[in-house]
């Protein structure tokens, strides 16, 4: 993976090693975690989600994925950029009654699965959207306690539902938030049910932490561009995350929440949006060439797979034109921008990117002084709701 910083007209202050410096070391100490550890990644729990996976596609026509947030958008994005033989379902994200009838219709004639994610255990839309497919699996007559996963914290409401009704449950590390578990069984499991080779995740994984953790400074890229994203916050309100392939549109959502909800705390924080080009070059590219100036870009483009098609090939050949293009464009325009360039799009690249942006925004939190792993502001929507229930 390679980084690329156009940061004019930013200019970088005497006192950025410095900041570097300090932000490596409370990442190691005040902010350490089991995802920093990654301690619980053992040959035990590798093997109990591959034996789980197979399970799955062995005995089932698909699994549903239950869950909101980093309870399900980790796994979508590696599977929407690398593909899957083995059919996933993603709900409970939303409240739309609409789009829960179609999925169960078009359920109708399958043996699914179920895996319920939820940490806390009482997510609101998870468990309205669980009970509506418990109650359907009833109705067909399933097994749940065979046919039912569930993944949660070990004292949760639903890990006890589990246990009464002994299903199989995989245990979110306490200390784990939503946004930083996607290398737990949260994202794991159905990765490995899709297909996936979550061995080559764990390469990634393995490769990511000696660059993006082990590296004091002097060549890392995480530390660089989160001081690069700290120093724009100070000016700029915007950053958009632009992808040149389509695959990658459901990655940017997981960066968007989690740079979101670790760093728009205290007032601070950049507004994180994403694009999808060159669709969008249609209609915001007009935005970033002559709009207000209060916006930053981070460019995420990979290297063509190679093909024998020549029309493909030629594609391919304008999109890379296309990507160079728009780069030296928006700045030109006075855009602020990083290009994070992929040799290809792979488990292990993908798991490598996934570390470096963690890494980055905890780097980052730091810098700007916010606590990055809890999101208070989440917890007020859901307290009205609760309000207008008890009236």
């Amino acid at each position: 993976m390679q980084l690329e910083i156009y940061k004019e007209p930013l200019q970088f202050e005497a006192s950025a090693s410095e900041k570097k410096l300090n932000a490596f070391k409370q990442f190691h100490t005040k902010y350490a975690s089991d995802w920093i550890r990654l301690d619980y990644l053992n040959e035990a729990f590798i093997s109990d989600v591959k034996k789980t996976a197979e399970y799955i596609r062995k005995s089932f026509d698909a699994l549903v994925v239950i869950g909101i947030g980093g309870s399900f958008i980790g796994a979508k994005a590696f599977i929407d950029a690398l593909g899957n033989d083995f059919p996933i379902y993603f709900t409970g994200n939303n409240l739309d009654g609409e789009c829960l009838i179609n999925l169960i219709n078009e359920l109708k004639d399958k043996r699914y699965a179920i895996n319920v994610i939820s940490k806390s255990g009482t997510t609101m839309e998870t468990k309205l959207v669980f009970e509506i497919f418990l109650n359907d699996m009833m109705k067909k007559g399933l097994d749940i306690k065979n046919s039912v996963i569930v993944t949660s914290s070990e004292t949760s409401e639903l890990a006890n539902f589990a246990l009464l009704h002994k299903m199989k449950t995989f245990i979110i590390p306490e200390d784990i938030g939503g946004r930083y578990s996607v290398f737990t069984a949260v994202g794991l499991l159905p990765m490995a049910a899709s297909g996936l080779d979550i061995e080559k995740v764990i390469m990634g994984i393995k490769s990511a932490k000696e660059e993006y953790f082990e590296s004091d400074g002097t060549i890392n890229t995480a530390l660089d561009y989160a001081y690069y994203r700290h120093l724009a916050g100070k000016t700029y309100a915007l950053e958009f995350i632009s992808v040149y392939e389509e695959r990658l549109a459901s990655f940017t959502e997981w960066i968007k929440q989690l740079l979101c909800e670790s760093l728009a705390k205290d007032g601070k924080g950049l507004i994180v949006s994403n694009l999808k080009y060159t669709q969008d070059l249609h209609s915001m590219g007009q935005l970033l060439q002559e709009g207000r100036r209060n916006i930053i870009e981070t460019h995420l483009f990979s290297e063509a797979k190679k093909t024998q098609d020549e029309a493909i090939m030629n594609i391919n050949k304008i999109n890379e034109i296309a990507f160079k293009a728009t780069v030296k464009a928006h700045h030109m325009g006075g855009v602020p921008s990083c290009v994070i360039k992929l040799k290809t799009i792979s488990e292990e690249s993908l798991a490598k990117l996934s570390i470096f942006y963690m890494a980055s925004c905890v780097y980052n939190a730091v810098m700007d002084e916010v606590e990055p792993y809890g999101q208070p502001g989440v917890e007020v929507y859901k307290e009205k709701i609760r309000n207008i229930l008890e009236e």
